[in-house]
């Protein structure tokens, strides 16, 4: 068999048939504004991270916010200590938004009581937010520009 190289759309579109297959299984099958606060840094690109994939902990994971105003993959389970990279791959801004005083519906935000919440404040193309999780449990954010359009991400942190 011949060597290949893989480009950039290859390898986005392998992650949309694993994220679909994910989808497709249920949310445990993927192992995978101005002035105010942002908690967590800013991320450099992050080689070798998968979209969705559960590696040991102390790992990095990709979140993609897109033009479809998703956030890809929408469930993503990791483990206490990894951390999560959110990177818009839009034109669109977006943010990364775990905060009670900043939702519109209540049910759009959870986390676990002894986790701190997050913003990290709109977005640009091609622009990243990274936060750490070492607090284990069920974590529910939202893009606060697209909330009503339903811009809703859920993170499994486990032990």
């Amino acid at each position: 068999m011949s060597q290949q190289t893989f480009d950039r759309r290859q390898l986005l579109g392998a992650s949309v048939i694993i994220g679909a297959a994910g989808t497709a299984l249920g949310p445990r099958a993927v192992l995978g504004h101005e002035g105010e606060s942002h908690e967590g840094t800013p991320a450099a690109a992050t080689p070798g991270a998968t979209p969705g994939a559960t590696p040991s902990a102390g790992a990095t994971h990709i979140v993609e916010m897109t033009g479809e105003l998703r956030f890809v993959p929408e469930y993503l389970t990791l483990r206490a200590g990894d951390t999560v990279v959110w990177r818009n791959v839009s034109t669109a801004p977006h943010t990364s938004t775990c905060d009670e005083e900043l939702v519109k519906q209540r049910e759009n935000v959870a986390r676990p009581a002894d986790a701190e919440p997050w913003h990290s404040g709109p977005l640009g193309e091609g622009e990243e937010y990274s936060r750490a999780f070492p607090v284990a449990g069920e974590y529910t954010y939202f893009c606060k520009p697209h909330e009503a359009a339903g811009m809703v991400g859920h993170l499994t942190v486990e032990e």
